[in-house]
């Protein structure tokens, strides 16, 4: 049984190398030493300015803990049909103090 290889052969121009890398960091120089090239220097680029990403958490706190809260509050009352525990003058609820008679009276109970 043959072994498999566990190199990678570059040939250019006549020439040949191996490397059992297959990283860039190795493999590009040694592309470049092949073409006789010299490689030109990369500028160094700054620092990813937006990593890691400090900003001040207040916004989400005003949504999770005041907009939201009171979006879904509204939600669920629009779907109960609104406030029903709003009291009449006689201390009766609403819906209770409602059932009057065709005299303007509240029916006796």
């Amino acid at each position: 049984m043959r072994r498999p290889r566990l190199s990678h052969v570059y040939q250019y121009g006549g020439r040949q190398s191996e490397s059992r890398s297959t990283g860039t960091g190795e493999i590009l120089p040694l592309i470049y030493g092949l073409a006789q090239v010299e490689r030109k220097g990369t500028p160094a680029a700054p620092p990813y300015p937006g990593y890691p990403l400090e900003a001040s958490p207040r916004a989400a706190e005003i949504w999770f803990y005041g907009a939201l809260p009171l979006l879904i509050l509204a939600a669920w009352i629009t779907t109960q049909g609104g406030l029903s525990c709003v009291y009449a003058s006689n201390g009766r609820r609403s819906g209770e103090a409602r059932s009057v008679d065709e005299g303007g009276k509240p029916k006796e109970t």
